[in-house]
């Protein structure tokens, strides 16, 4: 019977550096990942300031963990008549969400990038509609890499008389 050699003498010490070297590596990854991770509670309470007094949240949200420069997409449906109010917060201020409105043919309807990717954004609707809301984190200047979260909150200003006229 032929014994195994290994081609490459692995000591115990080397095996300890490896374990060592690899502990160390998951244990930054977790510290970097908590320090990304934002209670989604706090972004609410960023997307409700922007929203204002005037503005009721009309029930539609959107958070979402999201690698730098991925895209994620989600549908949203707004009344005709009522003026609506898109509010966005990031768990981090390295990162601005970058979002483009599209309606049902995919034309563009509103892209933020040409007004400094906003915050907040306010429009009105003539018909009822659905429409798709493309969003990615992208850096603030120096380059960023990693998951930051993002939260949506859209919130609409009930009809006036004056709207009504």
């Amino acid at each position: 019977m032929m014994a195994f050699t290994p081609a490459i003498p692995v000591s115990l010490r080397a095996v300890a550096l490896l374990l060592l070297l690899h502990a160390a590596s998951a244990l930054a990854g977790l510290a970097q990942t908590s320090a990304d991770q934002v209670p989604p509670e706090q972004l609410e309470a960023q997307c409700a300031a922007l929203l204002g007094p005037e503005m009721i949240p009309d029930g539609q949200e959107f958070y979402r963990s999201l690698p730098i420069g991925t895209r994620a997409e989600c549908n949203l449906t707004f009344y005709a008549g009522l003026r609506y109010r898109l509010a966005f917060s990031v768990s981090q201020p390295d990162v601005a969400i970058a979002y483009t409105l599209y309606d049902n043919d995919r034309k563009v309807l509103f892209e933020s990038s040409g007004y400094g990717n906003p915050a907040w954004w306010d429009f009105r609707f003539d018909a009822t509609s659905t429409c798709t809301l493309s969003l990615s984190l992208i850096s603030r200047g120096r380059p960023v890499a990693g998951v930051r979260y993002a939260m949506l909150r859209v919130g609409f200003c009930p009809p006036t008389r004056k709207d009504a006229l």
